[in-house]
């Protein structure tokens, strides 16, 4: 929990420069409505890319593991469940528990991302197609998988499957709250003079910082940890 505040506080800080940076070459006011969009945006991403296991804290190799790398599409939750009834059946775990770590894993693949598909179309026009949106989360979970054949957590297609679900939630919630609430949704828009504002900018710079920012620290906690040992 420590590691991820201290994240959010430096990624956070970063975002926040680089808005004045925006702000002082354009020139333009930014309201606080944009800032509070940013600022949300820039906090799940962060959680996204601490939850997946983007950091090499744990462990980090150059050579990629083909074995651990799952491109059969449902058979890790085919597994997982069929796991979870084997493992209820010999008495090692109640079903009921088992089955519920088995739904939390699925579901909080999909929940995780859901911030994603809503964020982008809040904060910029061109992201009001559901296509646009949904080709970016895929792009970003497509990203993490490819990153962990680095790391010590397995690269599963279901988990890109899950992620883009989770995508398009967040996309059809964002359509719900601009039906709901057209006015005060207009608020958050970045770029309203249209996509070639320095402003459609931003969303990529609130996925780039996290990720990069994540890895980093990442990087210095696994040094740190390797000096006290």
């Amino acid at each position: 929990m420590e590691t991820l505040i201290r994240d959010c506080l430096v990624i956070l800080g970063t975002t926040i420069v680089i808005s004045i940076l925006f702000f002082i070459r354009t020139k333009k006011k930014i309201s606080m409505w944009h800032i509070t969009g940013i600022v949300l945006f820039v906090m799940s991403m962060t959680v996204i890319f601490n939850l997946t296991g983007v950091s090499p804290i744990s462990g980090f190799h150059t050579d990629i593991h083909l074995e651990e790398i799952s491109i059969i599409p449902i058979k890790g939750i085919i597994s997982m469940i069929e796991e979870s009834f084997t493992v209820a059946v010999q008495g090692n775990a109640s079903l009921g528990e088992d089955i519920f770590y088995a739904l939390e894993n699925i579901i909080g693949n999909i929940l995780l991302f859901a911030p994603l598909g809503f964020f982008l179309p809040l904060l910029l026009n061109k992201f009001r197609k559901f296509k646009k949106t949904v080709l970016v989360g895929f792009l970003v979970s497509l990203l993490i998988e490819c990153s962990q054949l680095f790391l010590i957590r397995a690269t599963d297609i279901d988990d890109l499957i899950l992620n883009t679900l989770g995508v398009m939630l967040g996309y059809l919630c964002f359509t719900i709250f601009r039906k709901l609430f057209p006015k005060f949704n207009q608020k958050f828009i970045l770029d309203k003079e249209g996509n070639n504002s320095i402003w459609a900018y931003m969303p990529y710079i609130c996925i780039f910082i996290p990720y990069i920012v994540t890895i980093v620290l990442g990087f210095y906690d696994r040094g740190m940890l390797s000096l006290r040992m």
